[in-house]
């Protein structure tokens, strides 16, 4: 990672830790990086000062997650998890940190289909918007190019709102992805002065295109991490571009501290692949029969999916997005062409028996 990466990628609290890891570009085949990679970017409940027990519960886990103990971590997140939900739901500062935490210790116990049930409580009604669904399906230059328009979206005062103006190095940026030059679009992301989760977003997108995962692990951590860039009342709720962060660590978890990095392989949205397994396990094609599992799933254009399911032999399941709603359909036209590559047994395989 180059010096010039913003400082919000660099958090107070793990900067010396994080340096050593981010001080080169380490390429996909690399060790990867220590479990601080979780930690890299501090949240406001970290360091409070008080004296509730469930917040306490939760500081003290989230140390044993930076220190690399996430099965500690999970343990004691899960015993506070209904007093969480009960207490703290509506306020968005503790309960979100704790979401967040717990979230990425299921991920580094390996525990993905907890960390997906998770996540999808965590982020309620969250869609992929068409930035995702760009993403996912390849198609980088327009996925970024709505990014950019998003920075007319991004929360600011009055004040900021009437002298912002677009940052001339998202514009350089673009004009290098349509060159497809992503290390130069990275580099005028860099650049940026903006903070928050859009940029940092934007930045993990750009390693990930270029499968340099720790890196964009980092910017994704930072992502999710943000909170609000302009005053708000003292609790604050996650934005679409904390919640895109989210979903692209998860896609990408094989990446993380201790996993081997997986074939570099879009094979669709996390959010839409999560839905189209759960209607393939529950069509008749699977029900009723032991030990049936998803051999491998897959997203072509956004718009369509194929799950190939194995019981007693393997069957291949089509769904379309229909009015923003997955829905089975027929073999689709021999035109649509799923990527290949897409089989991990720690996404998708999910015994629906026993």
């Amino acid at each position: 990672m180059t010096a010039s990466l913003k400082p919000m990628l660099l958090a107070a609290g793990c900067a010396a830790s994080f340096a050593l890891f981010a001080a080169a570009r380490v390429p996909a085949t690399a060790d990867a990086p220590q479990p601080i990679i979780w930690c890299a970017s501090d949240l406001v409940s970290d360091a409070q000062s008080t004296s509730d027990r469930y917040v306490l519960s939760y500081q003290a886990a989230r140390r044993a997650l930076c220190d690399g103990d996430a099965a500690a971590t999970v343990r004691a997140l899960g015993a506070i998890l209904p007093d969480m939900r009960s207490r703290y739901k509506t306020d968005g500062t503790h309960w979100i940190d704790y979401g967040r935490t717990y979230f990425y210790a299921l991920l580094a116990t390996h525990d993905d289909a907890g960390a997906r049930r998770f996540l999808d409580q965590f982020e309620n009604d969250w869609k992929p918007a068409p930035e995702e669904r760009a993403f996912w399906g390849g198609d980088f230059a327009h996925s970024f190019a709505a990014y950019v328009a998003d920075d007319a979206a991004v929360p600011r005062t009055p004040d900021q709102a009437a002298q912002h103006k677009l940052d001339p190095h998202l514009t350089y940026a673009l004009a290098d992805l349509g060159a497809k030059d992503p290390a130069d679009a990275t580099a005028e992301v860099q650049a940026v002065a903006d903070t928050g989760s859009l940029y940092a977003l934007m930045l993990g997108n750009l390693y990930a295109q270029q499968h340099d995962w720790p890196h964009a692990f980092a910017a994704w951590i930072a992502a999710a991490a943000a909170g609000p860039g302009s005053p708000q009342m003292e609790f604050y709720a996650l934005d679409r571009w904390n919640v895109s962060a989210l979903e692209m660590i998860y896609y990408y978890r094989a990446h993380a501290p201790a996993q081997v990095p997986a074939a570099s392989v879009f094979c669709g949205s996390p959010h839409d692949l999560a839905a189209v397994e759960q209607l393939a396990l529950g069509l008749p094609q699977s029900t009723g029969l032991d030990a049936t599992h998803i051999v491998d799933a897959s997203i072509a254009g956004g718009v369509h999916a194929r799950v190939d399911v194995e019981s007693k032999g393997e069957v291949a399941l089509y769904f379309d997005l229909l009015g923003g709603q997955w829905q089975p359909v027929a073999r689709p036209a021999a035109t649509v062409a799923f990527p290949n590559g897409c089989p991990n047994p720690r996404f998708i395989n999910r015994p629906s028996g026993s």
